[in-house]
């Protein structure tokens, strides 16, 4: 068993399935961060952001709430539109992530050296 200060200097590195110090295992990653992070956190940060700077009433004096004439406040109506997305972009998500999982497998098999294992 060799030594965990042999392991730690990257002699065995290719056992593990990263070469290059990371750099595949970090651009395998970039495309699922860059879409989940377009599907998932921009949505999130930008529900956050407008649940705090809008306004929690209504200007025109109109009663607050669902129902019997009330309207919601600004505030409140993001927060609603953001539950009401939440379904869809997590789908979305998941769908993005084996959309980029099938094509980088195709992309390996089809790359020089590759294996159909």
């Amino acid at each position: 068993m060799p030594a965990c200060d042999e392991l730690s200097s990257g002699t065995d590195a290719d056992r593990g399935g990263v070469r290059d110090g990371g750099r595949v295992a970090r651009r395998n990653l970039l495309p699922y961060a860059v879409a989940l992070g377009l599907l998932w956190g921009v949505p999130v940060n930008l529900v956050i952001l407008l649940h705090l700077v809008l306004p929690d009433h209504n200007a025109s004096g109109q009663c607050t709430g669902i129902g019997f004439g009330c309207t919601l406040p600004p505030s409140e109506g993001v927060v609603l539109l953001g539950y009401l997305a939440a379904l869809p972009l997590f789908v979305l998500g998941l769908v993005a992530c084996i959309v980029i999982a099938a094509v980088q497998s195709r992309r390996r098999l089809r790359a020089p050296g590759g294996s159909a294992d």
